[in-house]
């Protein structure tokens, strides 16, 4: 896999030149056009040679090269930079200005070579129209750069980083917990990330760190495995400090004429919180590591309630239905205790008559029934006009 920070200043370089190589063709006395295209790897439309009835491609061509020459005098003037991104093949220069975008594309080798610098133009307008670039996953400079935004952030900076590590080495964020070596690798990342935004790394240099240290991790956590056919033993602790020193050089000394990345204070933060840290525990990584949780299968019945059998729709009632039953009901009870109420006050009023005088008890009766018939009455006109 190409690493695109190790392949972007190449990038950069030939991009600013296609630039300059643009400009110049299209500014040349004669054959500019031919020179323009030739330098993107094209062939220019041809000329009519008849002025009365000119080529349409070429005319058209003529104009955008027109165009374009102020664009790109006005980029070379400012001293613009390219910003490259690369993926799938090929490689994309943008060019940004406060307000205009102008974006050249090349084809890329596997192990990430420009082929033959021919950039073409695919983009030339304002800012807010172009084409957003193509992010690559894993630890590159940018994302190490948007991570360490996240860790910036006042509240919620943890798991928001959490989040976008997450994404950048495109992992599940769900299912971590199911899986524990992931988890414990992601949170590996994290650490080392961490340590680099505490002690003020640069992201390019924060991205390399990572990379050794995950490198570090997964050669010296494999356990037993094979190679050309004998068994070699888990790395020993020297061993796995070998890697981590051999990387360490890579990166603070390399060979000419490639530039360090740390310098010699970095490198011993790193290899002091590699050593109190990951090697401090190194057995403990190997053992998670080489170990396999058993997977258990269980099985688990499930009872399902029966449904309520539902009631047929001629028993079904409206909600004006439900409210009379439910006042004629009220009136029903409130009946049975006026009843029971009238009969006590109708006894107790008796009695009294009949202290007073035995003779009225004839006529106390004879009144209690007309008054129990007309409520009779009164009370069967009431319920015949609910019903109706």
């Amino acid at each position: 896999m190409v690493d695109e920070d190790d392949r972007e200043p190449q990038w950069v370089r030939a991009c600013a030149a296609a630039l300059s190589a643009l400009h110049a063709a299209s500014t040349n006395e004669e054959g500019a056009l031919e020179a323009y295209y030739l330098v993107q790897g094209a062939q220019a439309p041809q000329d009519s040679g008849d002025p009365k009835n000119p080529n349409p491609e070429h005319t058209e061509a003529l104009e955008s090269m027109a165009a374009m020459q102020p664009v790109l005098r006005a980029l070379l003037d400012a001293g613009v930079t390219p910003e490259c991104f690369a993926q799938e093949g090929k490689c994309q220069g943008f060019f940004r200005t406060a307000e205009t975008c102008l974006v050249l594309e090349a084809a890329v080798e596997a192990d990430g070579a420009v082929c033959d610098a021919k950039w073409r133009v695919v983009f030339s307008g304002a800012l807010a129209d172009a084409p957003t670039p193509t992010e690559s996953p894993g630890l590159t400079r940018r994302n190490v750069a948007r991570f360490f935004e996240c860790l910036a952030q006042l509240e919620g900076a943890g798991p928001a980083a959490e989040r976008f590590l997450c994404t950048i080495l495109q992992e599940d964020h769900e299912m971590l917990v199911a899986d524990q070596q992931k988890a414990i690798r992601l949170d590996f990342v994290f650490t080392a990330l961490l340590f680099a935004f505490e002690n003020k790394f640069a992201p390019h240099p924060a991205a390399k760190v990572a990379k050794l240290a995950l490198e570090v991790l997964d050669q010296s956590t494999l356990g037993s495995w094979l190679v050309m056919g004998e068994k070699r033993a888990a790395l020993t602790q020297p061993q796995s400090f070998e890697v981590l020193s051999a990387g360490l050089m890579e990166l603070a000394a390399p060979n000419l004429p490639a530039e360090p990345v740390l310098d010699a204070t970095q490198a011993r933060q790193f290899s002091e919180y590699m050593a109190r840290t990951f090697f401090s525990h190194l057995t403990l990584y190997q053992a998670v590591y080489s170990l396999q949780r058993p997977e258990t299968k269980l099985e688990k019945k499930v009872l399902l309630e029966t449904a309520a059998k539902p009631l047929p729709s001629s028993r079904a009632k409206s909600v004006e239905q439900i409210k009379q039953e439910e006042n004629a009901a009220k009136a029903e009870a409130d009946l049975e205790a006026y009843r029971a109420q009238r009969a006590k006050d109708e006894a107790a009023l008796t009695e009294e008559l009949i202290e007073i005088d035995p003779e009225a008890e004839r006529i106390v009766q004879a009144i209690v029934r007309k008054q129990r018939q007309a409520m009779k009455e009164n009370f069967n006109q009431h319920y015949a006009d609910i019903e109706s």
